[in-house]
């Protein structure tokens, strides 16, 4: 996918070697990859950091290596609904998994997407990851009934982990808009455009006072009120258990959506086994 030309390079994260071999002269050529998030979730209001994690297979079979794990701020006014560079990776050549995540400041996991990438030597590559309001709480993929392949959600629909919009390959059946006259937020304080075929909502400046922020599905809403949410008891600790909770006033109970994938480390030495489990020896 072509790089963002408006991306904002905030948090940049440059790996240089030793992902794998270290920087020895053997070392086979590098290539970089480019990591742009956009979302039009609301940064330090929505969401507080972007967490990028790299595995070093793409075998549904196998446990997945996880190579590194990089984590950055997420500061209100970030310009995410246009696009925000959150890694350049220096990467040997090879198959990986790239997961972005958006966490909440209570460090739940509020979106994610997970995609495969097959990197040749010397390559420069720019990947853009859209995380979706959609994809909040209302879908759990891959679906019970459908194929296993459609694991990830992009605007709201259970995508195969190569869907890169707008080309329909590997998107299932998702709907790509042509222009922004089909895409309209749903609060007064937004407007949406539409960026690759997808709808992609941000605040209109000045549409909210001093002290708010625009949450694009419902509108003008308090800063201080911002990420304020009942904490999940006991029953919602994340674990090997990834997604999102919806909870009860008291706490005592929640919703789940996801496991972590298998091989996860957990615990003091332990592994998550793709179940919710933490495994230790």
């Amino acid at each position: 996918m072509a790089a963002l030309q408006s991306a904002r390079v905030t948090h940049l994260f440059l790996w240089v070697c030793g992902l794998l071999a270290g920087c020895g002269a053997d070392v086979a050529p590098m290539s970089t990859v480019n990591i742009d998030v956009r979302t039009g979730l609301v940064a330090g209001a929505e969401f507080a950091s972007v967490r990028l994690e790299v595995f070093d297979s793409v075998d549904g079979e196998t446990a997945h290596n996880l190579l590194r794990s990089l984590e950055s701020p997420a500061v209100f006014g970030d310009d995410f609904p246009t696009g925000v560079r959150a890694a350049a990776l220096e990467l040997p050549p090879g198959e990986y998994r790239i997961r972005v995540q958006l966490l909440r400041s209570d460090r739940r996991l509020l979106v994610g997407f997970t995609r495969l990438l097959s990197i040749d030597a010397d390559e420069i590559r720019f990947e853009t990851f859209v995380l979706s309001r959609d994809c909040v709480g209302e879908a759990i993929c891959p679906v019970a009934g459908a194929s296993a392949a459609l694991s990830e959600c992009l605007a709201g629909q259970c995508v195969d982990p190569r869907c890169e919009p707008p080309n329909p390959e590997f998107c299932g059946g998702l709907v790509f808009c042509n222009d922004d006259a089909e895409c309209t937020p749903a609060a007064e304080c937004a407007e949406s455009s539409c960026i690759d075929g997808l709808c992609t909502p941000r605040s209109l400046p000045g549409a909210c006072g001093a002290e708010e922020y625009c949450n694009p599905s419902t509108g003008c809403a308090d800063l201080d009120e911002r990420m304020t949410e009942i904490p999940c008891g006991e029953f919602c600790e994340m674990g090997c258990v990834a997604g999102i909770w919806s909870c009860t006033p008291e706490g005592s109970t929640c919703e789940m959506v996801g496991f972590k994938d298998e091989g996860i480390a957990c615990g003091d030495a332990g592994a998550c086994d793709g179940a919710g489990t933490c495994v230790e020896p």
